[in-house]
């Protein structure tokens, strides 16, 4: 399928999810960035948690996401778990996460996540709070996430 072809369909589906609930979109030269699907779940304050979000690039460039920042946290940061050759399971920090031109990015458990480090209020199911990604090349992207008591990420 020719690029262009691709990328009008990437860019058809991404404003199609930013139509969604708590989606946010943000326009750069070329498309968009969109973040959406964002949810979490309940967690009491000073615990960590875990926030999860999907991600389309739809401009014509690749995009880094380089950080996040949340009012209901001390601290945010991706993080991705991973399970190694013998079944071992861990986690840790994902410096950047690349999100190529045209691509999604879903995060969920046992992948990559938004890890919420020493929360400052809890996070009460059925309701919602901000969090902000930051990308290399598009800036900050700010989105409302559902907190939900089901693992189920919203539909």
């Amino acid at each position: 399928m020719p690029r262009s072809v691709t990328l009008v369909i990437a860019a058809v589906a991404l404003l199609a999810a930013a139509c969604g609930s708590g989606a946010a979109a943000t326009p750069t030269q070329g498309g968009f960035i969109s973040v959406y699907a964002a949810w979490a779940r309940p967690a009491d304050t000073g615990a960590d948690g875990a926030a999860y979000v999907t991600i389309t690039n739809g401009q014509l460039q690749d995009d880094t996401l380089v950080g996040a920042s949340s009012p209901v946290a001390t601290s945010a940061s991706v993080h991705q778990t991973t399970t190694d050759a013998s079944g071992m399971t861990g986690m840790g920090n994902a410096v950047s996460v690349t999100i190529r031109s045209g691509q999604t990015l879903v995060m969920e458990p046992g992948g990559y996540h938004v890890m919420l480090s020493g929360l400052t209020k809890p996070l009460v199911a059925g309701t919602t709070f901000q969090l902000t990604l930051t990308f290399e090349k598009t800036g900050p992207v700010s989105v409302a996430v559902d907190v939900r008591a089901t693992d189920a990420a919203p539909s």
